[in-house]
């Protein structure tokens, strides 16, 4: 229609809005590395990356902005059929409102994973949490689009409302996932970052919460999914939560000949050098030992270390075993080997069937 209008006028109107569109996209350029560079200065040193987060929802939000003002401001400034000047106008508020819901949600998001990483130890929020935070923006947009458009809102929130809850009905499980990763992410009870094991045995690290299913990362490089409401409604271990450190129990058996209270001086002596030395064992962790059980062949000890979340663990009680073997070979401390003695009955030669016990019993390693 505008073009139709254009040839049948003034062909010169034509270069003339080629021009002005020209010098708007140049203006909006240079104003959006002047916005780019004065928040830059705004935002420097700890709130850096708040200014990335901004600059990349600014990325083309003032060009597009700076060209409709312009196309309104020379429009406006010609005589336009009384047809074409509403449509017009109704695509310029179009444009301006989906750019501006387009900035406001990419804006919410990014500043939303950047406070929440940094409430929670540089973790990476939700996928959940930041495709509710922009659906929502877009969604006021999109009212608001309407109710400059004209239209009624009144009678669209009425067929919604019905229809809400025969999609509703069709999408239970979907809903139930949804419902189910909104409850998990608001608890932080279970965190992305965090090492869980859940009761069916899958354990990994939490890589993402999202509407429908939240993903765990193995040690061994693989990926479950597992549904929100199986989530939900399972017996989750978490090994991170409330803090990363936590308790690492080691089992050790020593002969009944030993000197106990030897035993347990060296024991922490090794613990404690563990706890300090290796990477990922807490510092500031006093370890103690504790005697659990007359065990068949050894007296059974128990040692109490800590690490500073998985899989730093494993390297504590590796390190922790090689140590404490060195040190109980040096101090001449025995780590009994299991033993099981053994009777045997045998006849006698030329004998009516008679049985005698052997006099010394033979012990074997089991």
């Amino acid at each position: 229609m505008l073009g139709e209008w254009l040839n049948s006028n003034n062909t010169g109107l034509l270069a003339e809005l080629v021009l002005v569109l020209g010098v708007s996209v140049a203006v909006g350029m240079l104003i959006e590395r002047m916005l780019s560079r004065y928040f830059s200065s705004l935002f420097a040193g700890r709130r850096r990356r708040e200014y990335a987060a901004l600059a990349r929802a600014l990325r083309g939000a003032p060009t597009t902005l700076l060209v409709l003002v312009g196309l309104d401001i020379y429009l406006s400034s010609i005589e336009l059929p009384a047809t074409l000047k509403p449509v017009v106008e109704k695509l310029i508020i179009t444009i301006i409102v989906v750019q501006s819901s387009i900035f406001l949600s990419n804006l919410a998001a990014g500043l939303l994973k950047i406070y929440t990483e940094r409430g929670r130890g540089a973790r990476n929020t939700t996928t959940l949490f930041l495709h509710l935070a922009k659906l929502v923006i877009l969604v006021l947009g999109f009212l608001i689009l309407l109710e400059a458009m004209g239209v009624s809102l009144t009678p669209i929130l009425t067929t919604l409302g019905i229809a809400g809850l025969a999609v509703a009905l069709a999408l239970q499980d979907t809903l139930s996932n949804l419902f189910s990763g909104l409850y998990i992410a608001i608890s932080g009870q279970l965190r992305v970052g965090d090492y869980v094991k859940l009761d069916t045995g899958v354990e990994g690290f939490i890589a993402d919460i999202g509407w429908r299913n939240t993903v765990i990362r193995t040690p061994y490089g693989s990926t479950i999914v597992v549904p929100n409401s199986r989530l939900a409604s399972a017996v989750v271990t978490n090994y991170h939560y409330p803090d990363r450190n936590f308790i690492v129990p080691v089992e050790v058996g020593v002969s009944y000949d030993s000197d106990l209270e030897k035993v347990e001086r060296v024991t922490i002596e090794v613990a404690e050098s563990v706890m300090k030395e290796v990477p990922g064992g807490v510092p500031g962790h006093k370890p103690y030992v504790r005697y659990v059980a007359f065990g068949e062949y050894s007296i059974v000890l128990r040692v109490y270390l800590a690490a500073q979340g998985f899989p730093y663990n494993l390297l504590v009680v590796h390190e922790f075993i090689k140590r404490l073997h060195k040190r109980f070979r040096e101090e001449g401390i025995e780590i009994p080997f299991p033993i099981t003695t053994v009777r045997l009955s045998g006849t006698e030669a030329g004998g009516a069937g008679g049985a005698k016990i052997l006099e010394e019993p033979v012990t074997m390693n089991a």
